[in-house]
Order: C-alpha cells, then sequence, then structure tokens
C-alpha cells in the first residue's frame, strides 16, 4: 500500500480539474487541511493519503510528529496511526464527522473509562471547541491498550469494535458512509486517561503548553479525506455528460 499526498505535477488540464475540486472542497472545508485522496480504484485498497500536519509534543511527541494513513474501498476505510513514541498512560483520540449532526465536547460525557473520556471529554475541568461547525458522530481512543471504536451519544458511548496495535479496518456502515459518499471530516488529539489534555493535535490546533486539566481550553481545526477519481475516470465523465447534451440538442 503506497502512501502519497496531493504534491505531484500534472499536466496543464489535469491540474485545472484539480484546482477546481480542491477549490470545492476547501470552500466547504474553510477550517480543515485539505489533503485529497486520488483513487484510481475506489472498489479496492491500493492508494493511500498520509496526514502529518500535526503539532505540539507536550507528552514527548506520541501524536504532534506522527502521521495517520488513510485508504478507503467499496466497503471499508483503512486506517493507521504511526505514532512517534509510546503512549504510556496517554490516548489519542480520533474523532469523524461523516454525516448532519452529532456531537461536541458539550454534549458528551463518558466517564466510564479512560478511553470514554478521551473521546467525551480530554479536559477534565473545561470545554473543547471543535472549528467551523465539526460535529462528531463516531469516534476512536488508541493508547497501549489497542484501538476502540464508539459510536458517539449524548450518554454512554456505543461500542463498536476493538483492535489491538495501530491499524483497523471500519466499515462505510460504520463510519455512517453510503456507497458514493467518500467524504469525511476528521480531528485528532492526545489527553490523558484522566482529563489532563497535552498540546499535541493533528492537525496542528494547540498553541503554547499543554492545557492541562483547566488551562485555556483549544479549538480543534479538522482534517478532511476525500477520494476522487483518477484524472482518466474524470475526463471519460465529462465525455460522457457532453455526448449527453449533444443527444438533446439532436432531439
Amino acid at each position: 500500500m503506497s502512501s502519497e499526498t496531493i504534491s505531484f505535477t500534472p499536466g496543464t488540464k489535469t491540474m485545472k480539474k484539480y484546482a477546481i475540486l480542491i477549490a470545492l472542497v476547501a470552500v466547504a472545508s474553510a477550517n480543515a487541511q485539505v489533503l485529497t485522496l486520488v483513487d484510481s480504484d475506489e472498489a479496492s485498497f491500493g492508494t493511500s493519503v498520509s496526514f502529518a500536519n500535526g503539532t505540539g509534543s507536550g507528552f514527548g511527541n506520541v501524536l504532534g510528529g506522527g502521521s495517520v494513513v488513510m485508504d478507503i474501498s467499496s466497503t471499508d476505510l483503512s486506517l493507521t496511526l504511526n505514532n512517534v513514541n509510546g503512549f504510556g498512560d496517554n490516548i489519542v483520540a480520533m474523532l469523524f464527522d461523516t454525516k448532519s449532526g452529532g456531537f461536541t465536547d458539550a454534549t458528551m460525557e463518558d466517564l466510564s473509562d479512560g478511553g470514554r473520556r478521551a473521546i467525551s471529554s480530554p479536559m477534565r475541568d473545561r470545554t473543547v471547541s471543535y472549528a467551523g461547525g465539526f460535529e462528531a458522530d463516531y469516534g476512536l481512543a488508541i493508547g497501549s491498550f489497542g484501538m476502540a471504536y464508539f459510536e458517539l451519544t449524548g450518554g454512554s458511548l456505543n461500542f463498536i469494535q476493538f483492535n489491538t496495535g495501530n491499524t483497523m479496518s471500519i466499515s462505510r456502515a460504520n463510519l455512517g458512509l453510503g456507497a458514493g459518499n467518500t467524504g469525511f471530516n476528521w480531528l485528532s488529539y492526545l489527553t490523558s486517561g484522566s482529563g489532563f489534555m497535552s498540546n499535541e493535535s493533528l492537525p496542528g490546533s494547540i498553541v503554547g503548553d499543554n492545557p492541562g486539566f483547566d488551562g485555556v481550553a483549544p479549538t480543534l481545526n479538522f482534517n478532511r479525506f476525500e477520494a476522487v477519481p483518477e484524472p482518466a475516470s474524470m475526463t471519460a465523465l465529462a465525455l460522457g455528460a457532453a455526448a449527453m447534451l449533444r443527444r438533446r440538442k439532436r432531439a
């Protein structure tokens, strides 16, 4: 599985197509760091994108200098966290905004264990905010225990699946994604199981020292994952649309 970002040099026509696509995604996600996956075969795994725009090193550079690699197929999302150092007692939380509605730190508070607390209440005495109207639908807690994935609620989070290691495959159904929907917003941060928050996040959002239990609560920005057809497929779609227009004119 190869990893690539959007730093490539296509021809002029292809660049125009991608410029239009990226502009549309950027308008929809003005507060996001937009990285676009160019997938030549969306029905299967094979091409992935690596997000590595984190900052902070307050808990030993676990997440701030790490990366998240994603790939999508017709049925599943593959996700890998490449963290720089060991977790210790700390937990990386990833939140996914995949559909309308959802939850914020202010509307969640499942404190029944460290992973659930990390997802729903990363600071013990303050409320963290999300930028740009981000509302989370699902959450993933990652630590030395493995990876635990939940559907978010205003009460006890609904456990969905668990995996050891640092890679998980999540079905489209368990992400709330329809068959034709391959785009979603997500964010990630590092906190302790007791609610002492670090300054490490991906994408980078937190300026200064660790917020801790009761410091200045940060507003977290988000990344966007978007799978799009390869240039040849986009050209084919354009030609098909042109042919339909010609047929309508003859009629």
